[in-house]
């Protein structure tokens, strides 16, 4: 997202049936689907990262759509448009949806630095309990962020809310830019996890869904 912050996210966390195809995917994703999701201004500034180590059911493609309407109203215009369209038909039969759906902005901006390059990314969607929910929330906000941010391995972190669990499979969407690429950031923040633990600054009710860690593929600049 490079630092914009927009007001919602959509989230497509996908894969294709046989990985051995994954060039074909990634060629039909940049020239077809994200011009479709794209069409008409809803969605924009798509930005697709990948895991060219990831194992069947963990999701190879991850891309981020940002738009500055209210998540509900744009996706009801959005598949207003699909309907017009009949979008059914440009979608690739062998693709697989691991996790998607639209999530809303919530906490406030956080940078470690400006204008660093995004080269890569990791997403982490989560669930808490229920009835620590409101300490969950400070802890991310006031605490753990600040901490990845201070490994050095990421320079801009950002919140979101699920609008729908049904389809995105937890409620809590954090995503985190870095200058590296995954394998370096992580060479930088893993070894750095036990001390916060030891410290007690890792919250014990935070419940992970899926994580996610690539590349930026697309666009390049």
């Amino acid at each position: 997202m490079e630092g914009r912050y927009p007001k919602a996210l959509l989230f497509a966390l996908t894969e294709p049936n046989d990985l051995a195809k994954r060039g074909e995917f990634d060629t039909w994703y940049r020239r077809i689907h994200i011009p479709d999701v794209t069409t008409g201004g809803i969605w924009n500034h798509a930005i697709q990262f990948t895991n060219v180590n990831a194992k069947p059911g963990e999701g190879y493609s991850l891309v981020t759509y940002e738009t500055g309407m209210e998540p509900d109203e744009a996706n009801k215009v959005m598949r207003a448009a699909s309907q017009t369209r009949g979008d059914d038909r440009r979608f690739a039969p062998g693709m697989k949806g691991i996790g998607a759906g639209t999530f809303k902005r919530i906490g406030g901006e956080h940078r470690a630095r400006v204008g660093r390059p995004v080269c890569g990314v990791m997403a982490v969607v989560a669930n808490c309990d229920p009835a620590r929910e409101a300490e969950f929330n400070r802890w991310y906000d006031d605490v753990h962020l600040l901490d990845i941010l201070e490994t050095g391995a990421f320079h801009t972190a950002y919140r979101y809310e699920s609008t729908d669990l049904a389809t995105t499979g937890g409620k809590y969407l954090a995503i985190y830019e870095s200058e590296y690429e995954p394998a370096k950031a992580r060479e930088i923040w893993a070894p750095k996890i036990p001390k916060l633990r030891e410290l007690g600054r890792i919250f014990d009710g935070i419940k992970s869904v899926r994580s996610f860690s690539g590349n930026r593929v697309w666009p390049t600049e």
